[in-house]
């Protein structure tokens, strides 16, 4: 059975044509809609496409909502805005190398299943003792599995995030690093396992799941679920999480959470969060603005515009952390320790 598509692309009609020529050639049905409206009950699959606006992004999300309310897989690339719940999920542009991941999104599409409507499917009465056993199945597993386990605070989570482009899974890398703790994907940006080189599917899954022993769960296929938020919960070791931009539940439930901006003005007047651990990455040497005075608030650590040997790290997948004196080295690890401390904040200067 052919899965029909419908691609919403606004003003990126070059890449949604490209992905629904691509798509009927591998057998696909694909209609493209030029406005961010249509009839979902004529399509069995969605894909909206967005670069950042606004206006445009909140009339996708409501489309994109009512078609998973039925059950719809949805391809959600929209920069900037998360689809809890989305088939596939980019909302990072830049960290698409091409469009190709996008094409593989749309090729992974389930294909419906055929439905048989030649003969109405047959009724059976359910004697009622079986129909009462089915009741009492029912409610033993809702009393046992952990539908309030998860709490509001996980007390071993570190969760790094900051707006896009400003480093957050380098950040994270490498505090994982100083630490020698769990590094963990948040969101589904595929950055780490690239810088990594680690080509095992599922390994966040399975590192929840206690199948593996890893330092790097760093692949996987979606944002983190409520499922593996309470699995994670029940993990006994600390967990550095490359969270993305704030607003996550595992940035809102994380028992530290670490902001990474950098210094560009367009983040001037920025608000923190009380508690919030404040990164200033990418601070050009000798820079005559001092990282307080872009924000008019205390930073917890600043670190140097790295250049050269930030991109020596991620070839040679040795974190950069660990090639600084022990002096630096133990900074971070205060970083992680407490919110608050003078000594923690450090210049590009050493």
């Amino acid at each position: 059975m052919i899965t029909k598509v419908a691609i919403l692309a606004g003003n990126m009609k070059e890449v949604a044509q490209w992905l629904a020529d691509e798509g009927r050639a591998a057998g696909y049905e694909v209609e493209l809609w030029p406005e961010d409206a249509g009839d979902t009950a004529s399509v069995q699959a969605l894909f909206c496409i967005a670069e950042q606006w606004e206006e445009r992004a909140e009339r996708l999300h409501i489309l994109a909502n009512a078609a998973l309310s039925k059950g719809m897989p949805v391809i959600w690339a929209v920069e900037g805005m998360e689809l809890p719940g989305a088939f596939r999920s980019f909302t990072d542009f830049s960290q698409l190398p091409d469009a190709a991941p996008l094409l593989e999104a749309l090729l992974a599409l389930p294909i419906p299943e055929e439905v048989e409507e030649e003969k109405p499917p047959k009724r059976l009465s359910i004697p009622s003792r079986l129909t009462d056993t089915l009741k009492e199945i029912k409610r033993v597993r809702t009393a046992v599995e952990p539908q309030d386990a998860l709490p509001d605070v996980l007390e071993h989570v570190i969760a790094v995030g900051g707006p896009s482009g400003c480093g957050v899974s380098f950040i994270a890398w490498n505090l994982a690093a100083a630490l020698d703790v769990v590094l963990m994907e948040g969101r589904t940006t595929g950055t780490l396992a690239k810088w990594l080189r680690v080509d095992e599917e599922g390994t966040r899954e399975a590192f929840l799941n206690g199948e593996l022993d890893t330092k790097l769960a760093v692949t996987a296929e979606a944002p983190l679920s409520k499922r593996e938020l309470q699995l994670l919960a029940g993990v006994g070791q600390t967990v550095v999480v490359d969270a993305g931009e704030p607003g996550s539940d595992i940035w809102n439930r994380a028992k530290k959470r670490v902001l990474v901006v950098t210094p560009d003005p367009r983040y001037e007047g920025m608000v923190f969060e009380e508690g919030t651990i404040r990164v200033m990455n990418r601070y050009p040497e000798a820079f005559p603005v001092s990282a307080e005075h872009v924000f008019n608030v205390k930073v917890d650590l600043v670190v140097p515009d790295l250049g050269r040997e930030a991109f020596l790290s991620l070839w040679s997948r040795v974190p950069w952390i660990t090639r600084q004196p022990q002096e630096v080295m133990e900074q971070w690890r205060a970083l992680a320790g407490t919110a608050r401390k003078e000594e923690t904040a450090w210049s590009s200067s050493w």
